[in-house]
């Protein structure tokens, strides 16, 4: 009883987020792009050997190989 109710609260939620079903139990992918320089297309020093790590389509994290 305690599952089919969580179960359509996270259907409503979904539903009310535009989001359907599959979408709720999607998994983000992450991908690691290592070892290139990074231009910041804003003026700042290009980072030699850096390593971008993004989870989906956002950026978690920016540094440099060690």
């Amino acid at each position: 009883m305690k599952n089919s109710k969580v179960r359509t609260l996270a259907l409503s939620l979904a539903a009310t987020c535009g989001m359907g079903p599959l979408q709720l139990a999607a998994q983000v992918e992450t991908l690691v792009i290592e070892g290139g320089t990074l231009i910041d297309g804003n003026g700042g020093i290009p980072i030699s050997n850096a390593v971008i790590v993004m989870s989906g389509n956002r950026i978690e994290n920016i540094s440099t190989v060690s």
